[in-house]
């Protein structure tokens, strides 16, 4: 009986040692597991909201490449994709603000199988890629970012004398470099361009492979439209990059953009009609507001059809200082069709 009492109590021992241990083991990997992701927690970085300085006219920026952290147009393994959707950032800012977020976010949305190209003239430091709201949009996996550098994406083109020298004296520079390279990627890459102070709400797939929209009956826009990048679609850049070239005016503010559009169009098909490989767009599809009523969109109130467009424009030379209020027709279709952009600014979207 005592061996057998004593065998007992050497296995009861045992046990209760095995237990105890496996139980120390079990909160020592408990405790460490939650340090680790406290410690994660803690060192995440959430993207800094940055209210941007008004911009400049000086295109010093366009020939910079200090801190750039982005990748270049010019690199060979740069690919813009097949179906691509583009937007040019011709500020100095090296960001882009909430609204400018929105438009890329609306377009990011609606179209997954897309690549939503957003190109900056100027440098873009790793900080602000990965501390800004450009950290909300790169987590949409068909957002690229890309560098532009002026002179070597002019080189060649029907522009280039106007993009490496006439632009400096240009007394709108960052509204003409706009409103020339645009035309410059429809006619080297092909696909959709879109402003910038835009939202989009219903997705472009079924329209045509060469359209423009009128923001009046009786004149296009350029804000909004595509271009192939060959047949009718080539033929077509052609015409506006020489119109440009040739007609280039470095003192009206408007003379170089629409309306060299509209020029060209005119000898294709007057009045807009019988275009044949081009579509042209009533001013309802894109332009729905006319700008004359641009403060609708910032002030409480309701719009009817909101979504029957497949674009809303915001008229931001006109609206820039404006605030977006809350029950606004702006704010209403950010919260729907940019939420994560609206959802990271709050009150501040717009500002």
């Amino acid at each position: 009986m005592g061996k057998l009492s004593q065998n007992l109590s050497g296995r009861r021992y045992l046990l209760i040692s095995f237990f105890f241990s496996f139980g120390c083991l079990y909160l020592i990997l408990y405790f460490y597991q939650n340090h680790l992701e406290l410690e994660e927690t803690s060192t995440t970085i959430k993207p800094q909201i940055i209210h941007w300085t008004k911009l400049k006219t000086s295109l010093d920026c366009y020939y910079s490449v200090q801190d750039d952290a982005l990748p270049s147009l010019e690199n060979e393994n740069f690919s813009t994709g097949d179906k691509a959707i583009f937007f040019h950032e011709t500020s100095c800012r090296g960001g882009i603000n909430s609204r400018q977020a929105c438009a890329i976010e609306s377009a990011a949305r609606l179209h997954p199988k897309w690549q939503i190209n957003l190109l900056f003239n100027s440098p873009v430091t790793e900080y602000i890629i990965k501390n800004s709201n450009l950290v909300k949009l790169l987590k949409y996996g068909n957002v690229k970012l890309g560098r532009l550098k002026i002179n070597q994406y002019g080189k060649g083109t029907i522009v280039e004398d106007i993009l490496t020298n006439q632009l400096k004296q240009s007394a709108h520079p960052i509204e003409h470099a706009a409103d020339i390279l645009r035309i410059v990627t429809l006619h080297k890459f092909g696909g959709v361009y879109l402003d910038t102070d835009s939202i989009l709400v219903r997705n472009l797939e079924a329209l045509p492979p060469n359209w423009i929209a009128k923001e009046e009956d009786s004149q296009v826009s350029s804000g909004a439209m595509a271009i192939t990048k060959d047949g009718f679609g080539r033929n077509l850049t052609t015409a506006i990059l020489t119109e440009l070239r040739d007609t280039f005016n470095p003192k009206s503010w408007s003379y170089n953009g629409p309306a060299a559009i509209k020029r060209v169009l005119n000898r294709m098909c007057p009045n807009y009609t019988n275009c044949k490989d081009l579509e042209v767009f009533s001013p309802k599809d894109f332009y729905p507001i006319y700008y004359t009523k641009h403060k609708f969109y910032f002030e409480n109130g309701t719009l009817m059809n909101m979504e029957h467009p497949y674009m809303h424009h915001m008229w931001n030379y006109l609206t820039k200082d404006l605030k977006i209020e809350k029950y606004s027709p702006y704010a209403t279709l950010a919260r729907q069709f940019c939420p994560t952009i609206y959802k990271m600014y709050g009150d501040q979207f717009g500002e």
